[in-house]
């Protein structure tokens, strides 16, 4: 079971270092015009919880 986890996560990381680069996803960003506002949010988003 170890050798065979092992092999399996060789062989992606090794899949990874092959693969080409994915092109970047464009974000609108902006700064709350409130002061001591949180300014990201850390977490999964909703659309992907279901």
């Amino acid at each position: 079971m170890k050798g065979e986890l092992q092999n399996t996560l060789t062989q992606k990381l090794n899949n990874s270092l092959v693969a080409e680069i994915p092109r970047l996803t464009r974000r609108e960003i902006g700064v709350p015009a409130v002061p001591g506002k949180a300014l990201e949010e850390i977490g999964v988003p909703s659309s992907q919880l279901k």
